[in-house]
């Protein structure tokens, strides 16, 4: 399995995709950026099954912005 380390920890499928979607990239990007970074399909697809269950109860995914206005 493929170990992406964030802040010292394993970084889930799932996490990578709320990721890369706060970076802007749409569902066949976000694939294929996982599919080059190591991850089996099945992993991929159930991640993006889980990610879309997130993001219905927790919202959408927004655009990472440093700059928020208030």
């Amino acid at each position: 399995m493929v170990e992406l380390v964030k802040s010292g920890k394993q970084q889930t499928p799932t996490d990578r995709i709320l990721q890369l979607k706060r970076q802007g990239l749409d569902n066949d990007q976000v694939i294929q950026t996982l599919q080059r970074e190591g991850f089996k399909s099945s992993q991929i697809f159930d991640a993006m099954q889980q990610s879309e269950l997130k993001e219905s109860i927790e919202g959408p995914v927004g655009l990472d912005s440093d700059f928020s206005t208030q």
